[in-house]
């Protein structure tokens, strides 16, 4: 979403207003932050495959700190390691994400958004997705989408949000004071 429009909000820091309409009912807004130092999306690849496999990912390579990966639907990832701690990782999980016994996913910070065709899913209860030490999945799943394990803060300092219904559609409005590394808003 490109920003509408700005003004003055005092001499230092200024509002940026965004609206949209939707026929939704249930809006999710984010800010997908642009990451600063280098930053890899991948995408799982061909029918998926497992998470320490450099050939499950579109880059060629496994997993690696600053990356964004995506599980698209349709495509299983399988995490057949325990993994060392990423720094800035983000996963986009479309389709599965499934956990082999004893086996997760280390990040700090990170997060794992689950769309809503998405799962989480392993074979058993336990620590599956730690970030910083703390658990934030412990399966065992399915556990269906919908939701972001981890790091959830946004670099975004709101200001207002509002939304009014206008006939089928809802006339979403929300302001910023500041957007720190954010390059666009995913309604």
């Amino acid at each position: 979403m490109e920003k509408a429009g700005s003004a003055g909000l005092s001499e230092r820091k200024t509002i940026f207003m965004k609206h949209i309409t939707t026929p939704k009912i249930l809006v999710l807004l984010f800010c997908l932050a642009a990451l600063e130092m280098h930053s890899a999306q991948m995408t799982a690849i061909a029918n998926g495959g497992d998470w320490s496999d450099a050939a499950t990912w579109s880059g060629l390579r496994e997993p690696d700190d600053n990356d964004t990966l995506t599980i698209d639907a349709g495509m299983q990832v399988v995490v057949d390691i325990n993994s060392p701690e990423y720094v800035n990782l983000r996963v986009n999980v479309n389709g599965e994400l499934y956990f082999e016994g004893g086996q997760k996913i280390n990040m700090c910070p990170g997060s794992v958004f689950v769309s809503g065709t998405g799962v989480l899913n392993g074979g058993n209860p336990g620590s599956k997705i730690d970030e910083c030490g703390n658990t934030v999945w412990n399966g065992p799943g399915p556990t269906y989408g919908g939701g972001t394990y981890g790091n959830t803060t946004l670099p975004v300092e709101l200001v207002s949000f509002a939304a009014a219904q206008s006939g089928k559609d809802v006339q979403i409005s929300w302001s910023t004071a500041s957007e720190s590394n954010c390059s666009h808003f995913n309604v």
